[in-house]
């Protein structure tokens, strides 16, 4: 019942965006029985039609708005030049650009100023179904080249650690008492 009912209201067709039952995706390919769905982080997902039929369904058309959004947050030194940081956004947004399947739009900026770092914010979005594991690979890679070409870097957590020897540390706390309390 549910796959006539879909087939005779023909509420979807191939290539279109669609939610219901529970999942978003686009419709690969609608049978008899069941409907195929590649869900927005590209995994495919078959779907009763009887699911799709006693739910509430929307359909969102033609995906010309869906797609897989990325965003990366890059900590880079705190002493990095006002015009390198710059230089190193504008690249950035041009090495988000290049990547395949990306939409025009891409954005970075300066987000956040921490004690030894400056935070850069990129993202952007991707065609849907977009293997995202691969596209950050080769985009963190390009940005790794990007900071190296403009001699920008990274930040790096560090802590200090001081070692004292035991006689030493006797010596700093005799020294470091108030004459009353070396009495």
């Amino acid at each position: 019942i549910g796959a006539g009912i879909l087939m005779s209201d023909r509420s979807f067709k191939r290539g279109d965006l669609i939610e219901g039952g529970g999942l978003k995706g686009v419709v690969e390919e609608v049978g008899m029985r069941s409907t195929r769905l590649r869900t927005m982080d590209g995994n495919v997902v078959v779907v009763p039609n009887v699911k799709l039929a006693d739910d509430n369904l929307h359909n969102w058309g033609k995906p010309k708005i869906a797609g897989v959004d990325l965003n990366i947050a890059i900590s880079i030194a705190s002493d990095t030049p006002r015009a390198k940081v710059d230089e190193f956004v504008e690249g950035l947004q041009a090495a988000f650009a290049r990547q395949t399947n990306a939409r025009p739009g891409a954005r970075a900026a300066l987000d956040e100023i921490g004690p030894a770092s400056l935070v850069i914010k990129l993202g952007g979005s991707f065609d849907a179904g977009t293997d995202t594991t691969a596209v950050k690979h080769q985009l963190l890679g390009d940005v790794v080249d990007l900071a190296r070409g403009l001699g920008v870097d990274f930040a790096v957590p560090t802590s200090r650690v001081h070692y004292v020897e035991p006689a030493m540390a006797m010596s700093f706390a005799n020294r470091t008492k108030t004459p009353a309390a070396a009495q």
